[in-house]
């Protein structure tokens, strides 16, 4: 047992930590969204986090590499 994290003593406990648990979870919320690349006219459905502060839109380089979308600089 690790020292230090405390052990719930009765039932109460254990039901408050399950609902924090529980709302922190759906804090999070996940969309399939269908993507097309425009050179190819290539279409595929991707798992997205819906993110109500971001102000702009990006791509994780793991995905362009996976999925092999083609990088051009904006000049």
């Amino acid at each position: 047992m690790e020292k230090g994290r405390l052990i719930p003593y009765n039932k109460f406990e254990v039901l408050k930590r399950n609902i924090r648990r529980m709302f922190k979870m759906l804090r999070e919320m996940w969309l399939n969204i269908r993507v097309e690349k425009v050179d190819t006219h290539e279409r595929m459905i991707v798992k997205v986090p819906l993110d109500s502060g971001i102000t702009e839109m990006f791509m994780n380089r793991k995905m362009i590499a996976k999925h092999g979308f083609r990088l051009q600089k904006l000049v």
